[in-house]
């Protein structure tokens, strides 16, 4: 690689911690480089722009979900409420909805009845009526409903099988920041199972 003399190449790094390139810099040909003025070298550290330091690895080969920079906020309708559970037509007008402090985090699962069973973070499980929004019963898990409930039947009764469990990615991080009061405990994983009334 020939630089011309009279040209000076500006390299700009953007990192979060500065100490993984140490050996690029002090053995390096980029070293000699930046000895003889012939490379000008910026460094632009992540941590700088960031608040919560506990979303991002702070030492090279750190452990964790690594080098993830995000900074959360709570929508500034929201009432600082993270979760909204929607029943919207098709011709996206919205007939009805509940607000919860942490989020839905289960998939959504209706019912020919006319039910509707969802979860949320902070263990909560719900059933509505799918035509009015009315909460019609609830109950809490030993630890988040996450994943796909089912409902099926045996000898002409109906159940309702909910998951609960931990894990998930951004939805028990982001909680866990904007919603710090409420915490999941980190075990109790299962499959719970609940019989519909007869009418």
């Amino acid at each position: 690689l020939k630089i011309k003399k009279e040209k000076i190449e500006n390299l700009i790094n953007i990192n979060c911690g500065n100490e993984i390139l140490n050996a690029v810099f002090e053995q390096s040909m980029l070293k000699k480089a930046i000895e003889r003025n012939k490379v000008k070298y910026f460094v632009i550290n992540l941590f700088d722009y960031l608040k919560n330091h506990e979303r991002i690895d702070d030492y090279p080969f750190g452990g964790g979900n690594g080098m993830v920079l995000r900074e959360n906020f709570l929508h500034p309708e929201s009432d600082g409420s993270l979760g909204e559970f929607v029943a919207m037509h098709v011709s996206g007008e919205i007939l009805w909805s509940h607000r919860k402090r942490t989020p839905y985090i289960s998939a959504a699962l209706t019912t020919a009845g006319g039910l509707v069973f969802v979860g949320t973070f902070d263990r909560e499980a719900f059933a509505y009526d799918v035509a009015t929004g009315e909460q019609l019963w609830q109950t809490r898990l030993p630890t988040s409903v996450q994943g796909f409930p089912i409902t099926y039947a045996v000898d002409g009764k109906q159940y309702v099988a909910l998951p609960a469990g931990i894990g998930g990615g951004s939805w028990t991080t982001i909680p866990l920041k904007l919603s710090p009061e409420k915490r999941r405990p980190n075990g109790g994983n299962g499959v719970f199972v609940f019989a519909l009334p007869d009418e």
